[in-house]
């Protein structure tokens, strides 16, 4: 509520202003958007939440938010979803504990894990490589095809004690040796490109120069390239932001790999040997065909916690109609919901299920229909028993077994007499004013009667009631607000429709207290004067005390306050 105030000037006879103020002349209401203390009691089963963090961020600050919410640690915001699944070429999630390193999409798994790699160590999501000596190195099949000059390679990557130039991913050709290989060099990321044969190099290189990677710590390495790699063409980023790179060049003959590629984790070229093995762990390898976005990379970084392959995806249900919280004065409902599964697009849609609840949770009824694709428009209709508040919602099922449902159940009304539309009334009064108030319904075609105000209790007859159209109806009643000063004085209407008693559901107004004070500060009290003299022909002056009470109000005068004089200073002359 935010007062309204109106300007009041003084002049001088000549028309000169000399000063001016403000008045207060009334109240207006105004949305103000309100952020609570988080604590237990905000979590209510159902409800969704917008959660904020409000810091002082100075410069060169870093804030990260990982809340725990009832014990569990919330660390993963980001989820993979399906864009990130276009141009996918392998994945490695390397969660093993022994055995081949498993491409998640089933084409290229690791044909030797040699000896110096240890299995099933922890890492930044769930088991991880590590690299621990000279043999360390993974070897995959030779069957990866790059169908596109554009590639993005994302690895993590937690480094040891490690050599300078040590391998971490390199991506080449069987036969002619042409690769793509990342590499790090005393704490900087390099990506090569470039045939190497014998002692003679030819390669083009691109090396991150300002962030340095102290050892022992998890690292997101995201590499965009395209065509022959040069300065322009290639982009590192280090946990989702863009490094400033260096580029050199040597030899000539430089070129990408193509065609059928083998893949090697944590050493060098098999062909040459030229560039060290790693020492460090490994996690999360994946290969694309194409260059990932700017949001798709902060996604797989997800603030340090990473995000896993996986193909698949919720089935989305969107509740149309009835919107939320809807009420009828008719039991025959129409329900619609969307229904999309294109993010799992071998999937195809089988049938969708409307379930609907009393509101204490006792399920009314259960229907399905049979649909078919990845995207459907369901449409039910039900006779609903009237009188009751119900929820509801649509279950739907794919080809696999899998299901989705609208986050939240929505609710609806079947009211048997009449739908409450509006209410008109000043959120904020004072004591004694004169205020009307409004209650504009919708019956089942039967006009209301005998309709009466309750305020704070008490009733107030005579309400007006007035036929605007069809069946609308508007119930009115105008009072003086009595003494009670109360922020949340609650109100609403009774009448009858068709015999039957009913009321409004109540409002809250809030009422202030009327009362007189000094409009500026330093005023001393203000005194009636009264002399009392004797009925004589002297009319001598006699010693007497007076008390009286002044009656105010601000309305009609049905309601009044007041204030009381009594005697103070008595000067008997």
């Amino acid at each position: 509520e935010v007062n309204d105030y109106e300007t009041i000037c003084n002049k001088f006879g000549n028309g000169t202003i000399s000063s001016c103020g403000q008045r207060l002349i009334g109240t207006h209401l105004e949305d103000k958007e309100i952020w609570k203390d988080l604590d237990r009691n905000s979590f209510v089963e159902g409800e969704v939440l917008n959660i904020g963090i409000f810091t002082d961020v100075k410069i060169d600050d870093e804030v990260e938010w990982i809340p725990t919410f009832y014990g569990i640690r919330i660390d993963e915001w980001a989820i993979w979803t399906s864009n990130l699944n276009v141009d996918i070429v392998s994945f490695y999630k390397l969660n093993e504990t022994s055995g081949s390193a498993i491409d998640s999409l089933g084409l290229m798994n690791s044909t030797t894990v040699q000896s110096g790699v240890v299995q099933g160590v922890e890492g930044l999501i769930n088991n991880s490589y590590n690299f621990t000596s000279v043999s360390s190195r993974v070897d995959f099949n030779s069957n990866q095809q790059q169908t596109n000059s554009n590639q993005t390679y994302s690895i993590w990557f937690n480094p040891g004690n490690t050599a300078p130039n040590t391998a971490i991913f390199v991506r080449g050709d069987a036969g002619e040796d042409n690769y793509d290989a990342i590499a790090y060099d005393d704490g900087f990321i390099r990506f090569f490109i470039g045939p190497q044969s014998g002692s003679s190099s030819r390669w083009n290189a691109t090396s991150t120069k300002d962030v340095m990677l102290p050892n022992g710590t998890w690292y997101n390495i995201v590499v965009n390239t395209s065509g022959s790699a040069t300065a322009s063409s290639t982009n590192i980023f280090i946990n989702g932001v863009l490094q400033t790179t260096s580029f050199t060049t040597a030899g000539s003959n430089r070129s990408r790999p193509s065609d059928s590629v083998s893949l090697f984790l944590g050493g060098g070229i098999p062909e040459t040997g030229n560039i060290n093995v790693t020492n460090g762990r490994i996690d999360e390898v994946g290969i694309w065909n194409r260059s990932l976005t700017t949001d798709e990379i902060n996604n797989l970084y997800n603030g340090g916690s990473g995000i896993s392959f996986t193909d698949i995806f919720n089935i989305n249900v969107t509740l149309d109609s009835p919107i939320n919280d809807s009420d009828f004065l008719t039991n025959s409902i129409n329900f619609s919901a969307t229904l999309n599964d294109s993010e799992n697009p071998l999937n195809i849609l089988v049938n969708s299920t409307l379930e609907v609840w009393h509101n204490n949770g006792t399920r009314f009824s259960i229907d399905t229909i049979n649909i078919t694709g990845n995207f459907n428009v369901s449409n039910f209709s039900k006779t609903i028993p009237i009188g009751d508040d119900y929820l509801w919602n649509v279950i739907a099922t794919d080809n696999n077994s899998r299901t989705g449902t609208a986050e939240n159940n929505f609710t609806f009304s079947i009211k048997e007499f009449f739908i409450e539309t509006s209410i008109t009334f000043n959120a904020s009064t004072f004591e004694t004013a004169s205020e009307t108030f409004t209650s504009n319904i919708t019956t089942n075609g039967t006009a209301p009667v005998s309709a009466s105000l309750i305020y704070n209790g008490t009733e107030f007859t005579g309400a007006t009631i007035t036929n605007p159209a069809g069946d609308n109806f508007s119930i009115s009643r105008t009072i003086d607000i009595p003494l009670i000063n109360g922020d949340n004085t609650p109100f609403h209407f009774n009448f009858s429709i068709e015999g039957t008693e009913l009321a409004t559901d109540d409002s809250d107004q809030s009422v202030n207290l009327t009362t007189f004070e000094f409009c500026e500060t330093g005023q001393q009290p203000a005194y009636i004067n009264f002399t009392f003299t004797n009925e004589t022909v002297a009319e001598e002056a006699i010693t007497a005390e007076i008390d009286t009470n002044w009656n105010f109000w601000l309305g009609s005068g049905t309601v009044v306050d007041s204030l009381t004089f009594s005697n103070t200073t008595e000067n008997p002359n």
